[in-house]
């Protein structure tokens, strides 16, 4: 929850056609997640995916939670972040560039 703003904010300065942020939601239903995302004091628009089975964990090889994920245009794992992060951070915005730039 606590990262969640800075990442509506961080997607909203990159173009979605070469950055995309997608949230997944790990067991819960679709409409406990919608609930949930309407009774928050901020705007939450990314996709969320749902995981019910828990398929994302075991697959994505998650060691904690939050986890985060930066793949490549072709799925390709770049790096793994485990921990909150206050992603639209000057710093964060940088290396993300650098990394999109590096890709095309």
């Amino acid at each position: 929850i606590k990262e969640m703003p800075s990442m509506q904010r961080l997607q909203q300065q990159f173009e979605p056609e070469k950055f995309q942020i997608v949230a997944i939601n790990m067991g819960q239903s679709a409409t406990t997640v919608e609930s949930f995302l309407m009774e928050q004091s901020f705007e939450f628009d990314l996709p969320v995916y749902l995981d019910d089975m828990g398929r994302a964990f075991t697959d994505m090889k998650i060691q904690g939670m939050p986890s985060s994920f930066l793949l490549d245009t072709n799925g390709n794992l770049i790096e793994t972040i485990v921990g909150a992060r206050e992603w639209d951070h000057p710093g964060n915005v940088e290396a993300l560039q650098a990394l999109i730039d590096k890709s095309e």
